[in-house]
């Protein structure tokens, strides 16, 4: 018998039958977790089992091969404060469709805290600088870390503002001269956190993360960028201010 307690993000649920599914979670101890789960889909539960709430979780398996079951209750609803704003709902279904993408059953506590950090930033003005954090977080958490910690080329910390679309490395603007049109941006505010940025820089940030989701982390793990993210893109290109 396999039990455990724990807390984890809702990320996506599938009917199995009228009112049951198959649920998936990011939880805090016990990692990305599929399961199956009675009466998900009823009328009842319904504010419970939305993509992205925070919730208990209750897991139960006749061995550690088996196919185990979950009960559940709701900690938190990101989602109720936020219901009428696209973009804010959108970075909700961007990270739950990204971390479907993790590894089953990998723990990465540090993560999940920064991604439970995310979601309780949702209702503050800085919400895409956090969101912005977090991707490269989730490229780290892929094995794809970027490093902008000093130059790739003469180890300066100073005036870095390119990125090597190999390496994933940082390269100073004096370094960058003969590549500087096969390099990639880097927003200053990625460096020092302590800058808030503008949107024209939260979008260079995402086309940034997106470069390296889409050339290097799909290619190696053979997935496609999930769509939802796409969507998240496309609603903030489409504004002027958030």
């Amino acid at each position: 018998m396999s039990e455990w307690d724990d807390e984890g993000i809702l990320l996506d649920k599938i009917k199995y039958s009228d009112f049951d599914g198959v649920v998936s979670f990011f939880s805090k101890n016990h990692g990305y977790v599929k399961s199956f789960c009675k009466e998900c889909f009823t009328k009842k539960n319904l504010s419970t089992f939305q993509k992205g709430n925070l919730l208990h979780i209750y897991y139960y398996a006749k061995s550690d091969n088996s196919v185990g079951n979950i009960r559940c209750s709701l900690f938190q609803n990101y989602s109720n404060k936020i219901f009428n704003d696209l973009i804010r709902l959108n970075v909700i279904n961007s990270v739950c469709s990204l971390l479907s993408l993790l590894p089953e059953k990998e723990v990465n506590t540090n993560f999940y805290l920064k991604t439970k950090f995310l979601f309780t930033s949702l209702t503050d003005k800085n919400f895409l600088k956090e969101y912005s954090f977090w991707e490269l977080d989730f490229l780290f958490a892929l094995g794809f870390g970027l490093d902008f910690s000093k130059c790739a080329f003469t180890e300066t910390v100073e005036n870095l503002e390119f990125v090597s679309p190999k390496s994933g490395r940082a390269i100073s603007k004096n370094a960058a001269l003969p590549w500087k049109n096969k390099l990639l941006e880097l927003p200053s505010f990625l460096i020092d956190k302590k800058i808030n940025p503008s949107l024209f820089e939260i979008k260079k940030a995402l086309y940034l993360t997106g470069f390296f989701l889409e050339n290097h982390v799909s290619k190696t793990l053979n997935y496609t960028v999930p769509n939802a993210r796409n969507l998240l893109i496309n609603s903030i290109l489409e504004v002027t201010d958030v």
